[in-house]
């Protein structure tokens, strides 16, 4: 049986995959190496999950935590594409309105949910590639 975490980690890792289809995905545990067509660097995604502490919800020790996190996906755009900050601005719109507020799928039986927009942090650069990342807050109740 897989743990709570291991449910979480599935259901972000269902979403990401089923909806980020344009651009490869790193979850940076898996032997990535960046795409390229030729001598040309391709645009990809690092996917990160950062859950916080659970939160103990009831008297009873049986009980189910609050359990919360946030999902960056950081697009990578190599700057030799020279996409300008608009462009830039619209993937981030584009990605973030993959994750809606509400339900995702259910894995085994539990829940995530997004509980806010995604935020869309400026983009940066970041040695040879602008980072443009979106958060994606999310919680379970497990």
């Amino acid at each position: 049986m897989a743990t709570v975490e291991t449910k979480i980690m599935a259901v972000l890792m269902a979403r990401v995959g089923e909806t980020l289809l344009e651009y490869p995905v790193t979850w940076g545990d898996d032997g990535f190496t960046p795409p390229i067509d030729g001598q040309k660097s391709l645009p990809y995604i690092i996917a990160e999950n950062v859950p916080n502490v659970p939160d103990r919800i009831t008297i009873g020790d049986s009980g189910k935590d609050n359990r919360q996190g946030i999902l960056t996906l950081s697009l990578m755009a190599p700057v030799t594409m020279k996409w300008k900050l608009p462009v830039m601005v619209e993937k981030q719109g584009l990605m973030a309105a993959e994750f809606p507020k509400g339900f995702l799928p259910a894995f085994d039986g539990l829940r995530v949910r997004v509980t806010q927009s995604p935020r869309c942090v400026a983009p940066y650069r970041d040695d040879t590639n602008y980072r443009c990342p979106v958060q994606v807050r999310w919680q379970s109740f497990s």
